[in-house]
């Protein structure tokens, strides 16, 4: 673990955890949490963190039956886990799982957590400074490829990286782009596209429905000697 205020050349984008669903992987979780405790590196959760089946409500009704754990033994097993990592955490970012309570109940058990845990709580997405570099991070919102990554190009200027989660891909590529100064000059500048990973495994859902299966495991940031950003999927 790293002392307090020392500079953390790793992020672990911890997306689509699904905690309480009965094909969480434990195992891979505990792999993550534990390498995190050893290096220090900096934490952001990004949504989906609770699978929080409901019985009404949404388009999900009925997955409680895909769930192992109760919403409120969910938000336990969640601050039991990153507890001993909470000075770690830069902050916490809500899924579309996680609304499923809040569009029905008015609260959110990410919400919930983060308070418990006592770090900041993000709500639907963050633009941050990390190692002198800005990223925008957010769940996301649909599971086409680039949808969600070209909204933010639309909507933001002089990002260094646009971190998202929702498909469970795990997967990076980069943009390249000119930047114009004041000046008139004009230089080269990449923008990284991360999708986030997640700690799901072969669930049920995703079979009926015909989804290809997925990498499990979560993308981390890296901020390399030479100054630039990089990204590695996976432990």
């Amino acid at each position: 673990m790293r002392k307090d205020n020392a500079l953390a050349n790793e992020l672990w984008l911890a997306a689509c955890l699904h905690i309480g669903e009965r094909a969480h992987d434990r195992v891979l979780l505990n792999q993550y949490l534990k390498w995190a405790g050893k290096t220090g590196a900096d934490i952001l959760i990004m949504g989906d963190a609770l699978d929080t089946g409901l019985c009404l409500g949404t388009k999900h009704i009925g997955s409680i039956w895909q769930n192992d754990r109760t919403p409120q033994q969910q938000i336990d097993d969640f601050c039991g886990l990153f507890n001993p990592l909470k000075r770690q955490i830069l902050g916490i970012l809500g899924g579309n799982h996680e609304l499923r309570a809040e569009r029905v109940t008015s609260i959110n058990p990410l919400y919930q957590s983060a308070q418990r845990l006592g770090v900041p709580y993000w709500g639907a997405s963050k633009i941050f400074r990390w190692n002198k570099k800005i990223i925008f991070a957010s769940h996301g919102a649909t599971t086409a490829p680039l949808t969600d990554f070209n909204k933010v190009l639309h909507a933001y200027e002089g990002l260094d990286a646009i971190c998202l989660a929702h498909t469970h891909a795990l997967l990076h590529h980069s943009l390249r782009r000119f930047v114009a100064f004041p000046d008139g000059t004009v230089k080269d500048k990449r923008i990284l596209f991360v999708r986030s990973g997640n700690f799901l495994k072969d669930a049920e859902y995703a079979r009926y429905a015909l989804h290809a299966p997925t990498d499990t495991g979560s993308a981390i940031l890296e901020f390399k000697d030479n100054s630039k950003l990089g990204v590695r999927l996976g432990l």
